[in-house]
């Protein structure tokens, strides 16, 4: 059986973040970097992302907000979820 579930996209015109994928169902969100790393972060309310995508830095609230979640590194996005 082949369950689907909502994800919502953004990308950002940030000078370190490039690209975010928010499972609402999971709490879980993705967060590219320019670099190229990838990493999940645990536990993030729909509240807190729609928060990242209104904040004018979305480096800073990254830094303030997103980086004391528990994360871990994942390859590609491809199997984020």
């Amino acid at each position: 059986m082949l369950l689907l579930m909502e994800v919502i996209e953004h990308s950002f015109g940030s000078e370190a973040l490039e690209r975010a994928l928010y499972v609402p169902a999971r709490c879980l969100l993705f967060i590219a970097f320019r670099s190229g790393r990838i990493y999940r972060y645990e536990g993030v309310s729909e509240a807190t992302f729609r928060d990242l995508l209104a904040a004018p830095s979305a480096g800073a609230f990254f830094n303030e907000t997103l980086r004391h979640y528990p994360y871990s590194e994942v390859r590609d996005l491809s199997q984020a979820y």
